[in-house]
C-alpha cells in the first residue's frame, strides 16, 4: 500500500519555484539496502586479501593479483559506505517551476530551464531486458556555474531512483519545450541525443520545420519530411523484437512513416533521448505549421500551378521548373522516367535513382519548398491517377 511522502517545510527562498509537488527523501529501508550493497564489495575484498595472505604461500603473480583486486574491492566498499553516510539527509523536492536538492548539508534550487540534461544509464544486452542503473542531473546555477548530481542505488539511500529519474526527466523536458519550439519557429533544427564527455553516444534526432532527421551513432543520417510522418509515439516498442526482448519498463520514442506502419522508422529508448518531451512538443508544433501551410497552399497556390502544368506549360519556382514532361533545375532538364522519385530534404531535392543527385533549393522560402514538393508529386504522378480513372470507366462500360 503506498504511503504519503514525508511532510516538507518549504523555505521562503523556494517560493519562486511555485507550488510544491513531490519529495524524494532518504528512508531507513533505502539506507539499509545501500549499506548492504556497500558491504558486498567490502567482504569480497577482505576475502581476496585473506586468500593472498594465508592461502598463497609464494609471493608470485597470483599473490599480487589477489592482493590488488582485494584492495580495489575493499576501497570500493568503503567509498560506498562513506557516500551513504554523507547522504543520509539527502532529499530532492519538486515544484511546479523547478526543484531543490539537499545534499552535503547544502541546499541548491534550480528552475526547470536551468536543467541542461537529465541522463540515465541503462544496461542493454541483446535478447535481455534493459536495466536501469543510475542517472545524473546537469544544471546551471544563477551565476552560470555548471553542476552535476549523480544518483546511484549504491550510495544514494533514496528509494525508487528509477521513478525519481522519470519524474524529473519529464518535468525538465517540459521545461525545455519553450526554447525548443522557439528555435524551430526561427527555422533552426533542435537536436536530442545522449552525450558522454561531449560525445554523442545514442541516435541523434533532430526536429525542424521541414521534418525529422535521425542520425544513428554508427550510421548515415536519414530524413523524413512532415508529409511522410505518420505519427510520433511514446510507449512499449511496437516493432519486431528478438524473443524475450524487454525494455525493462523504459518506454521507447518511435517515429512512424506513412505506408510503413508495421515497423517504426526510428525507435529509441527514452533514456537515450534526454528531454524527449520537448522533442514531441517541438515536433507537434512543426507538424501543425506544415499542416496549416499545406492547407493554404492547396487553397491559394497549388491549383494555379496544376492548371498551368495541365495546359502543357512549365511551372517555375526559382531555379526549378516542373512540367508534364519532366523536371528542370537551372539549365538542366530531366524526364520523369530518367529522374525517378525525388526525396525532399531540408536543403535540397534528392534524386535517388541518379546516385542521390542533389538539387539545392537556393533562396526558396520554406513555403516555396513545400509548394515545389506538392507540384512535383502532382506532375509526376498525376497521369497515373488519370489512367486509373480511365481504366475504371472502361471497366464500368463493359
Amino acid at each position: 500500500m503506498p504511503t504519503d511522502p514525508p511532510a516538507v517545510q518549504v523555505p521562503d527562498e523556494l517560493r519562486h519555484l511555485g507550488e510544491f509537488r513531490r519529495v524524494f527523501a532518504t528512508t531507513a529501508g533505502a539506507v539499509a539496502l545501500s549499506i548492504f550493497r556497500s558491504i558486498i564489495p567490502l567482504l569480497v575484498g577482505a576475502g581476496l586479501i585473506a586468500a593472498a595472505e594465508f592461502w598463497i604461500a609464494a609471493r608470485n603473480w597470483k599473490y599480487y593479483l589477489a592482493l590488488v583486486f582485494g584492495v580495489l574491492f575493499a576501497l570500493q566498499g568503503v567509498r560506498l559506505l562513506v557516500r551513504t553516510a554523507f547522504r543520509l539527509n539527502q532529499k530532492v523536492v519538486l515544484f511546479d517551476r523547478g526543484l531543490a536538492i539537499w545534499r552535503g548539508g547544502r541546499m541548491t534550487a534550480y528552475r526547470w530551464d536551468q536543467i541542461d540534461q537529465v541522463e540515465a544509464s541503462v544496461a542493454k544486452a541483446e535478447g535481455a531486458a534493459s536495466s536501469f542503473m543510475e542517472f545524473s542531473i546537469r544544471a546551471r546555477t544563477d551565476d552560470g556555474e555548471p553542476r552535476t548530481y549523480r544518483f546511484h542505488p549504491a550510495g544514494d539511500p533514496i528509494p525508487d531512483l528509477k521513478g525519481m529519474w522519470q519524474v524529473i526527466d519529464a518535468a525538465a523536458g517540459r521545461g525545455r519545450t519553450a526554447s525548443a519550439v522557439a528555435a524551430v519557429q526561427a527555422g533552426e533544427e533542435v537536436t536530442f541525443e545522449r552525450t558522454v564527455w561531449g560525445t554523442t553516444v545514442s541516435t541523434q534526432i533532430g526536429v525542424s520545420l521541414f521534418g525529422v532527421r535521425a542520425k544513428p551513432r554508427y550510421g548515415d543520417a536519414r530524413f523524413l519530411d512532415w508529409s511522410r510522418v505518420e505519427r510520433i509515439t511514446v510507449g512499449p516498442p511496437t516493432g519486431t523484437r528478438e524473443p524475450g526482448y524487454s525494455a525493462g519498463g523504459i518506454p521507447h520514442l518511435e517515429v512512424f512513416e506513412r505506408f510503413h506502419r508495421t515497423e517504426p522508422w526510428v525507435s529509441e529508448l527514452t533514456s537515450e533521448l534526454p528531454g524527449y518531451q520537448a522533442l514531441i512538443e517541438a515536433a507537434e508544433f512543426a507538424r501543425q505549421r506544415y499542416a496549416d501551410a499545406d492547407r493554404e497552399l492547396h487553397r491559394e497556390r497549388l491549383p494555379a500551378a496544376e492548371a498551368l502544368i495541365a495546359d502543357g506549360q512549365e511551372f517555375r519556382l526559382g531555379e526549378f521548373g516542373v512540367s508534364k514532361q519532366g523536371f528542370r533545375h537551372a539549365a538542366e532538364s530531366f524526364a520523369w522516367d530518367a529522374l525517378g522519385p525525388l526525396r525532399f530534404d531540408p536543403d535540397a531535392a534528392v534524386a535517388e535513382f541518379m546516385e542521390k543527385r542533389a538539387f539545392p533549393y537556393g533562396s526558396l522560402t520554406l513555403a516555396d519548398r513545400w509548394l515545389l514538393q506538392l507540384v512535383v508529386l502532382a506532375a509526376h504522378y498525376g497521369d497515373d491517377d488519370d489512367e486509373d480513372e480511365e481504366d475504371g470507366e472502361d471497366e464500368g462500360a463493359e
